[in-house]
C-alpha cells in the first residue's frame, strides 16, 4: 500500500511538470514572410501599389540619391518608387501649356494618381519638384510626378533606364524637364537621355515618395501572409530571413480608427479578447501577430468578419503557439484588416488595416501565463502533495506503533 501511495505521488508530480502548452502543438504549413513597415524592402526590389486601368502597378525601389530634384516635409521618412513599366502614352504639351505644370504629361500623371483609392492616396507624400525647365523653377504639392533630366542621368547605365509597356517591347518615355517651348527631355528606346519636339507621343513613367509611416506590413509576394485557415489556431510562424524581392503592402486605413480591443484573459496557451468597431465584409478579418523585439514571428487570421456569424463587435480566442511566452519583449497584437489576396491569387491587391492593438491585461489582473505565478502554483501544489504524503505515512506509523503497544 505504501509503494502504491508513493507511485501515485510521483505520477502526479510528473504530470504537473509537463509543458502546459503541449496540447496545442500542431503541424504548421510553410512559414510566412511578413515585415513590420518597410523594414524588409531593399533598393531594386519591386513593390505592388495602386492600380491603373484595373491592373496593379509594379514599382521599382530607387535609391534616394536619384531623386535629387525633389524634397518632402522635414522629418518624413519615405520610400522612393518608380513605375516598372510605362503606364500610358501622351504628348508633352497640352493645347495651351508648353511647360510641365498643366502639360499633357502632368495631366496624364495626375489622372493615374486620381485613380488610387483613399487609403493609397493617404500613403503618397506631397513632394516639391525642382528643375522644371532649363531655367530651374519649382512646383509644390505634387503626388505622382515625372523624373527630371538630372535625375534620369543618376542611373548608373543607359540599360537601367530602358522601360516598356507591360505587353510590348521597350519604348521612349518623357522626362519633366522642358528645354524650351518646343522641346523637352526624354529617354530613348535604348535608354539614352535626349531631347525632342513636344508633339511626339511617348510613354508615361511616374514616380512618387511613399510615406513609410503609412505601411503596417510589407509581405513577400510568395509565401507572404500565410495563415492556417481561419480560427483560433490559425497563427503560422514567420521567417526571419530577408530573401524576398517582390512585395505587397498592408496600408494603414484611417477609417478604421474606431477599432479597439480589451483583453479578458491571457494564459500560457491562449488569449481571450473582446473587440469593437471592426469593419465587416467578404474580405474583412480579425487578425493577429506575435511581435518579438520589433519583428513579426507569427501571423494568423482569427475570425472572418462577415457581418452575420461575426460582426463589428464580438469576442475571440487566440491560441498561443507552442514554445511562445508573452512578456515585455514578445507581444500579441490584434488588428482589423481587409485581406485581399495572397501569392496564389491574381490580381495582386493591397491590404488595408487598423492600427495594431496590443493584447494586455490591466495591471491589477495578473496573467495566468506569468512564469513566476506558474512556478508559485507548481510549488504550492508540490508542497501540498508532499505534505499530504507525509501525513499519510506518519499516520500509518502512529497507528502501527499503537497496534504494537
Amino acid at each position: 500500500m505504501k509503494k502504491r501511495t508513493l507511485t501515485t505521488i510521483v505520477v502526479i508530480v510528473m504530470l504537473l511538470c509537463l509543458p502546459l502548452s503541449s496540447s496545442f502543438a500542431k503541424s504548421e504549413p510553410v512559414t510566412g514572410n511578413i515585415k513590420l513597415g518597410v523594414s524588409g524592402i531593399k533598393t531594386n526590389d519591386k513593390v505592388y501599389f495602386g492600380s491603373y486601368l484595373s491592373e496593379p502597378i509594379a514599382w521599382q525601389v530607387i535609391g534616394s540619391t536619384v531623386f535629387l530634384n525633389t524634397s518632402v516635409a522635414s522629418g518624413t521618412s519615405v520610400l522612393s518608387l518608380l513605375s516598372e513599366h510605362l503606364l500610358a502614352s501622351t504628348t508633352y504639351f497640352s493645347s495651351t501649356y508648353d511647360f510641365y505644370p498643366n502639360s499633357g504629361l502632368q495631366v496624364k500623371i495626375d489622372s493615374i494618381y486620381n485613380g488610387f483609392i483613399t487609403q493609397e492616396k493617404d500613403a503618397v507624400v506631397s513632394t516639391t519638384l525642382f528643375a522644371i525647365d532649363t531655367e530651374g523653377g519649382e512646383l509644390s504639392n505634387q503626388k505622382l510626378f515625372a523624373l527630371s533630366e538630372p535625375e534620369a542621368l543618376e542611373f548608373a547605365s543607359d540599360s537601367l533606364r530602358v522601360a516598356s509597356f507591360s505587353t510590348s517591347g521597350p519604348a521612349a518615355w518623357w522626362l519633366r524637364t522642358s528645354r524650351n517651348e518646343e522641346r523637352a527631355s526624354y529617354v530613348t528606346v535604348s535608354g539614352m537621355v535626349s531631347r525632342t519636339e513636344k508633339s511626339y507621343s511617348f510613354g508615361v513613367r511616374p514616380a512618387f515618395h511613399l510615406d513609410q509611416s503609412a505601411v503596417i506590413f510589407s509581405s513577400a509576394l510568395t509565401n507572404g501572409k500565410r495563415s492556417a485557415g481561419v480560427g483560433s489556431s490559425a497563427m503560422v510562424s514567420v521567417s526571419p530571413a530577408d530573401t524576398a524581392s517582390e512585395w505587397k503592402l498592408t496600408l494603414l486605413d484611417k477609417s478604421r480608427s474606431g477599432f479597439s480591443i480589451s483583453t479578458s484573459a491571457i494564459s500560457g496557451s491562449s488569449a481571450s479578447i473582446d473587440y469593437t468597431g471592426a469593419k465587416t465584409g467578404e474580405n474583412e478579418y480579425l487578425s493577429a501577430i506575435i511581435e518579438d523585439q520589433g519583428s513579426v514571428i507569427y501571423y494568423g487570421r482569427i475570425l472572418q468578419l462577415d457581418g452575420t456569424t461575426h460582426g463589428s463587435s464580438g469576442s475571440a480566442t487566440i491560441n498561443i503557439p507552442s514554445g511562445i511566452t508573452l512578456d515585455a519583449d514578445t507581444t500579441l497584437k490584434i488588428f482589423n484588416e481587409q485581406y485581399n489576396s495572397d501569392a496564389s491569387e491574381s490580381p495582386i491587391l493591397t491590404d488595408y488595416s487598423s492600427a495594431l492593438k496590443s493584447a494586455t491585461l490591466p495591471a491589477d489582473i495578473p496573467s495566468t501565463g506569468d512564469s513566476s505565478l506558474l512556478g508559485l502554483w507548481l510549488g504550492i501544489a508540490l508542497a501540498a502533495i508532499v505534505g499530504l504524503a507525509a501525513s499519510v505515512l506518519i499516520g500509518r506509523k502512529i497507528k502501527r506503533v499503537g497496534e504494537t503497544d
